[in-house]
């Protein structure tokens, strides 16, 4: 795989996105009022200040925001001249970030510290204990300070800058340095981790707020791509990525969904992990999406947002955040959008054939303060959403080789005479929704041990929909450019609890942790085939799925084959039977992990975690039980000067998805894979950053998921095994971010990689891989179980090899 990413952005609808403001003094004197990451990047509004944005998708916008005077006269508050503060003869300090207006810490926050005489290099440190207070900084040596070294607390105000003097001890020579505590955040990971985290600075820059899918802010990642139906491929895998929200894992969703788990515009950090994984990460780890959803304000505050650009595509959003009660506190969004250019269409002349869809999200989190050490979080998402199945129309004769979108799978051209599925009235719709709460207890002890557990009921419902012309299964069409005519049904729930207890002493940072995931799923699906072509081939997969007949057998006792090469199916109904499926099973897991510094230099992350997966379904394949015990080994040094190694060694155990039923030849089992990570990063400067990393996957059963009928244009997905995978790459990143307040954010990726499914798929056709020449797109290939050839072509919005 192939991506170059940088920021300025070419959208899906072949329209430039580019955003600018008019001044940076507005942006800074935001984040300094506003004093909390959800804020930065937000032009204020006020009589005669507006902030300008120009995209093809977004020509119009409104947003309420804090008096433009009332922050400019705060602002120059904060910047007025000040004597520096004199520590006196202190060895080590350490630093809160308060918000501007509440005084309340902000956790996160950054703190870069400077020698205004150059002698030594700055640093930056981060507000990242639970009490929003950086570690403590040894003045003498210039370094994070180790051991039980006493520190005084210096409290600083958000978007400030502050002059300090001291002596480290009383002989020493008076050292000055120059403290900016900034907004800008950077959540430390374990040791080894190959992350990249994006601020609501970054997301509200590069993204769309708005629009109810995580594609805009992912593809900013190296190894990240997306698809034309909005699934994320990580570092050569296919889906298989948890979700954690404010530290809870959810539950997988049903394969296939374009529901989303977080709307962008409520995120305040996200963190997108793709290799050293720490033990704490588990079910589905492709990729894990750590997400930090926006503080709640201590003051009531309200943001109303509209867009409206080309394609008739609206966007509109309104958020509330406040206090309840001395205990409770809200924070509410509501955000919708249309267009008629949802996904990326089956050809690239027509973008808008039957391509309309609309998307809603309702999220809302109550946070309560029992007393001093406990709190309960409630939180709760729903998001329907409404899609219309892209139609095929036409592709130019540059496509003869493969078809210009004519007759089944596109594979004919005008000569044959046949309508394209736009003209013959193809309309099939896709509703789904995604509906979740999490109950979350935190406990703390003291300051260095603490306690969560938490409850998580999810809901996951899809419903395919056809309006087709009908048809007569006993006098089909020989072609047609319509393929089948589905109904399904699918609905999944799951009923989790996890927990986790942190304790920290010394250099050690001990975590154990549980999950406990029960899921039951029911699925229907009626699929009637449009022409004889489409019933051979539906016959070929699943005799179960069509009608009751036989096949076709010439003079000789020899199967007849149509021209696709599959044998000719003869029904004797026209009744097309329903597939049900019922299943029901559990994913149970529990890690022991620890972080320890062994110097200020090097830090490890290593342990221990155990996976137990079962599930059974009503069409005869075997029950899958199987578990394992998977060590995890992660490292960094810090080689000084700016530069940092990482490197990792992980056992993973990926579960396959509990809300897709396998139809087709074996249950699906868990996939086991050997992972290998080295980086290099290299701190350019405050905020500047570049890194070069490699990595190596062993994958044993790999887990892909497609479409349930291969080539088919109905949004039917299906996961599928293949006995053996191997994915190696490089990946290139170079990340801009202001340390101040106010300055340019900007972003560079270069991947390549190279995935290869081997062996057979869980039918026990053996696998091919090849890259087609036409789309230039890996392209899969195997011999199915009948003897016939299945193909899949995944309509990837990257290139990939």
């Amino acid at each position: 795989m192939r991506s170059l990413r940088a920021a300025i952005e070419l959208t899906g609808n072949s329209a430039i996105r580019i955003s600018f403001r008019l001044s940076a003094i507005q942006e800074n004197i935001t984040a300094v009022i506003a004093g909390a990451p959800d804020w930065i990047g937000v032009s204020v509004k006020g009589e005669g200040c507006y902030a300008v944005s120009q995209s093809s998708n977004s020509i119009m916008k409104a947003s309420l925001r804090v008096p433009f005077m009332i922050t400019l006269l705060l602002r120059l508050c904060l910047n007025a001249d000040a004597a520096p503060i004199n520590l006196g003869a202190v060895r080590a300090v350490r630093f809160m970030i308060i918000n501007a207006l509440t005084g309340a810490p902000l956790p996160d926050a950054c703190l870069l510290i400077t020698d205004p005489e150059g002698l030594r290099q700055s640093r930056l440190l981060v507000a990242s204990t639970p009490d929003g207070t950086t570690p403590s900084f040894n003045l003498s040596r210039w370094s994070l300070a180790v051991g039980g070294e006493k520190a005084p607390l210096i409290t600083l105000i958000a978007g400030t800058e502050t002059t300090m003097e001291a002596k480290p001890i009383p002989t020493a020579p008076e050292i000055k340095l120059v403290v900016v505590a900034s907004l800008i955040t950077s959540r430390p990971l374990s040791a080894g981790s190959q992350a990249t985290t994006r601020s609501s600075t970054f997301i509200n820059k590069f993204t769309d707020t708005n629009q109810q899918n995580l594609r805009s802010i992912t593809r900013t990642i190296a190894g990240v791509a997306s698809d034309s139906t909005g699934q994320v491929h990580i570092r050569g895998e296919h889906s298989d990525i948890t979700y954690m929200v404010d530290g809870v894992p959810l539950p997988e969703t049903l394969s296939g969904s374009m529901s989303q788990m977080v709307v962008p515009g409520t995120i305040k950090r996200l963190s997108v992990i793709v290799g050293g994984f720490a033990p704490k990460y588990g079910g589905q780890t492709a990729g894990v999406f750590d997400i930090t959803t926006k503080a709640i304000a201590k003051v009531p505050e309200a943001h109303v947002n509209l867009e409206g650009g080309t394609y008739d595509t609206t966007n509109g959003g309104l958020q509330f955040s406040g206090p309840l009660s001395k205990r409770a506190s809200l924070f509410l969004s509501y955000t919708a959008t249309r267009s008629i250019n949802v996904t990326q269409p089956p050809q690239p002349n027509d973008q808008t054939a039957h391509n309309t869809g609309a998307s809603l999200d309702a999220f809302g989190k109550i946070a309560y303060r029992l007393g001093k050490s406990d709190r309960i979080d409630l939180t709760m998402n729903t998001a329907p959403d409404t899609m219309q199945i892209a139609n095929r129309t036409s592709l130019s004769s540059y496509y003869a080789s493969v078809g210009q979108g004519y007759g089944f799978l596109g594979l004919e051209d005008p000569s044959s005479g046949l309508l394209t599925q736009q003209q013959e009235g193809m309309d099939i719709t896709q509703r789904e929704t995604t509906d979740y709460g999490v109950l979350n207890w935190h406990h703390r002890f003291n300051l260095n041990n603490h306690l969560e557990i938490a409850v998580t009921l999810m809901r996951s419902f899809q419903r395919l929909q056809n309006h087709n012309p009908l048809v007569n299964v006993l006098d089909l069409q020989p072609d047609n450019s319509i393929e089948y005519n589905p109904t399904a049904v699918r609905s999944s729930h799951n009923t989790q609890i996890s927990g986790n207890y942190v304790t920290r002493k010394g250099p050690h940072d001990v975590q154990i942790g549980f999950l406990d995931d029960i899921q039951s799923g029911h699925e229907s699906y009626q699929i009637i085939p449009a022409s004889q072509l489409a019933l051979d081939d539906l016959a070929a997969l699943d005799p179960l799925l069509v009608p009751s007949g036989s096949v076709a057998r010439g003079t000789n006792g020899q199967p007849e084959l149509d021209k696709l090469g599959n044998p000719v199916y003869v029904p004797n109904s026209a009744v097309v039977p329903t597939l049900l499926v019922d299943r029901s099973g559990f994913y149970r897991a529990f890690y022991v992990q620890d972080t320890y510094h062994f110097t200020h230099r090097f830090i490890t992350n290593y342990g221990l975690r155990f996976d137990w997966y079962k599930q059974a379904q009503n069409l005869g394949q075997p029950i899958v039980d199987t578990s394992a015990l998977s060590p995890r080994f992660n490292f960094s040094y810090d080689l000084g000067s700016g530069n940092l190694l990482r490197w990792s060694y992980d056992r993973i155990f990926n579960i396959p998805p509990l809300a897709q039923g396998a139809l087709v030849g074996e249950a699906i089992q868990p996939e086991r894979l050997n992972q290998y990570d080295i980086s290099i990063q290299h701190q350019i400067s405050a905020g500047q950053s570049v890194k070069l990393a490699y990595y190596y996957k062993d994958i044993t059963d790999q887990i892909d998921v497609g479409l349930l009928v291969p080539g088919s244009e109905i949004g039917l997905f299906s996961a599928v095994n293949f006995t053996q995978g191997a994915v190696h790459g490089i990946e290139f990143t170079y990340d801009l971010a202001p340390p101040h307040p106010n300055g340019m954010n900007a972003y560079f990726t270069y991947t390549y990689s190279t995935a290869k499914p081997i062996g057979v798929d869980m039918t026990g056709a053996p696998v091919l891989v090849f890259r087609h020449a036409t789309s230039n797109r890996v392209n899969i290939v195997y011999r199915r179980a009948d003897g016939n050839i299945g193909w899949i072509d995944p309509a990837a919005g990257e290139k990939t090899s």
